[in-house]
């Protein structure tokens, strides 16, 4: 009941051997399995640790596909983030240089309008205080010529009031 499996793993590394060679050949033959054991036949036994080997490797491979897959995804929606902000800032850079010269100019306006309303003002005030200026001091001169006319006729030119301080308040 016990075929060697050195012998059975010569025969089929010869052929498989020979397949690869093939030119013609369609498949490859998978390489049979080498076993140290004398006792296991090639009855299609296969070796536990071989297998648990193959999960770990297919594992492996699983975790790092969807790491490679997980890297990519982050770093799109690392750039897609990225790229938001910039959108963000600009706009928000664009919009405070519109705000900041309208503002301005609307500012430079305004100071305008009232610079003009002040400077009438004063100047409207200059000429009323110079208008009552004059007004008072006709309105003095009138009276010093009713007076010096009415009491010195011959003193003309050396008139004198003797309630000027009360005349002038």
């Amino acid at each position: 009941a016990g075929v060697e499996v050195g012998a059975s793993a010569a025969a089929a590394a010869g052929a498989g051997a020979r397949a690869a060679t093939n030119s013609n050949a369609i498949h490859e033959l998978p390489e049979a399995p080498h076993y140290d054991d004398d006792s296991a036949s090639s009855v299609g036994l296969t070796n536990p640790e071989d297998d648990a080997d193959d999960f770990k490797d297919n594992e492996d491979d699983e975790r790092k596909d969807l790491s490679t897959k997980f890297r990519r995804e982050y770093r799109s929606v690392a750039w897609t983030k990225l790229a938001v902000l910039a959108v963000l800032g600009a706009s928000m850079a664009v919009v405070v240089v519109l705000i900041y010269r309208l503002a301005k100019s609307e500012e430079r306006d305004d100071f305008k309008v009232q610079y003009d309303d002040l400077s009438a003002k004063v100047m409207s005030g200059f000429h009323h205080n110079m208008d009552m200026k004059v007004w008072s001091a006709y309105t003095l001169s009138v009276m010093y010529a009713h007076e010096g006319v009415e009491e010195s006729a011959g003193w003309w030119p050396q008139v004198t009031l003797g309630d000027f301080y009360e005349q002038v308040e």
